[in-house]
């Protein structure tokens, strides 16, 4: 601002509501979600020279992902790792009916593909539901595959994906104890799964 601005009321009025404008604009401009190039001196004529952010291209997702039930296994609701007569290891979902397993995200929509070892009750099988983050249940549909009987499903995904990994929980509907039937074994157990899979459709 000149010595001459400074010695008029109405200039010096002028020049500060033009500075203050710049500086709103420029408030205005950060909170837009715009990168600041460049500002003139902050005087009448401020200019302003914006670029607009560009988006982050979002990494590419994988089309498949396979966990094996064996001791490595991010879960909750199983019980321990078995190995069965074959040297596969398998895992029963109990004592509720209720389980979840951590999954390496996939890019949606995804088909789930459970790989069943032994079911305890197995007129439930059919009535299996999976969710993927909490979102909307899916009704498995029971198919026998080359390695045995397989439920299959496509559960919406999740309106907000979280992390880098997937929660599929799954629901078998109720659990019995092998006490019930003369057996030894005092678990609750409700159907034990080889291999879980995810492949984009």
């Amino acid at each position: 601002m000149t010595d001459t601005q400074r010695s008029s009321p109405e200039a010096a009025a002028a020049w500060l509501l033009q500075r203050l404008a710049a500086m709103e604009a420029m408030q205005l401009t950060v909170n837009s979600g715009v990168d600041l190039m460049e500002w003139s001196d902050l005087g009448p004529a401020a200019v302003q020279a914006v670029e607009p952010l560009q988006p982050e291209p979002e990494p590419s997702l994988p089309s498949e992902a396979l966990v094996v039930c064996d001791r490595e296994m991010l879960r909750e609701g199983f019980y321990d790792a078995e190995t069965g007569a074959n040297g596969r290891s398998f895992r029963w979902i109990g004592p509720e009916p209720r389980a979840a397993v951590f999954l390496p995200r996939v890019a949606q929509p995804a088909e789930i593909r459970l790989l069943v070892h032994s079911a305890f009750c197995p007129e439930v099988l059919g009535d299996v539901r999976v969710a993927l983050d909490g979102g909307a249940r899916a009704t498995v549909t029971l198919e026998q595959g080359p390695e045995g009987r397989v439920l299959v499903a496509q559960p919406p995904p999740a309106e907000v994906p979280r992390g880098g990994a997937m929660r599929l929980d799954i629901d078998v509907v109720r659990t019995d104890s092998p006490l019930n039937r003369g057996q030894s074994d005092p678990r609750m157990l409700g159907i034990a799964l080889r291999r879980i899979e995810a492949r984009s459709v």
